[in-house]
């Protein structure tokens, strides 16, 4: 199964091609273009781990009742530019 990016590039790019080119089998051409594509490789490839499943939180029945806090850790030092 394709990614939905790559789904997406693959149609325009098929679209694009149809629309100046007549080339026979064009969905087949771009597809092992894509898969051949070093770069499509690295740019569609899942990132990261999984960090589980998004629980809903109950909505609040009045201001400050709840307040929830995202930590961020582990970044490189920003350095003088940032």
């Amino acid at each position: 199964m394709t990614a939905p990016s790559q789904d997406t590039n693959l149609r325009t790019e098929k679209g694009e091609m149809q629309d100046l080119y007549m080339v026979a089998n064009v969905a087949k051409d771009v597809s092992e273009y894509f898969k051949a594509c070093e770069r499509c490789k690295k740019l569609n490839k899942p990132i990261g781990r999984r960090l589980g499943n998004i629980i809903q939180i109950q909505e609040p029945g009045r201001p400050w009742e709840s307040v929830h806090m995202h930590w961020v850790t582990g970044l490189p030092p920003g350095g003088d530019k940032h």
